[in-house]
């Protein structure tokens, strides 16, 4: 009988935003890099950013993003920076 360790999550530097609006709603992100080590197994993940959405009076959600994923996502959110920057007023 082969017996094996417990899995060993390593976890690398934390990213956090948090926004307080003045109605008081609040939301924070927590990013936070990962990767996964089974012990025993011989298998490691490849790096991926466990990131936690949270919004008061809503709850949280999680996401686990591999690198592609986070890649998309980013290419994604900074095509509606650039759209929104289009719609704010000329001062």
């Amino acid at each position: 009988m082969r017996v094996f360790g417990p899995d060993v999550m390593h976890q690398g530097t934390t990213y956090s935003l948090e926004r307080a609006n003045e109605n008081g709603d609040e939301y924070s992100l927590k990013a936070t890099v990962t990767q996964l080590e089974e012990i025993g197994h011989g298998l490691t993940t490849d790096p991926y950013v466990n990131l936690v959405v949270d919004s008061a009076p809503f709850g949280n959600t999680v996401l686990n993003l591999d690198i592609a994923e986070l890649e998309t996502l980013t290419d994604w959110l900074m095509g509606i920076v650039e759209k929104v920057q289009h719609l704010k007023p000329k001062h």
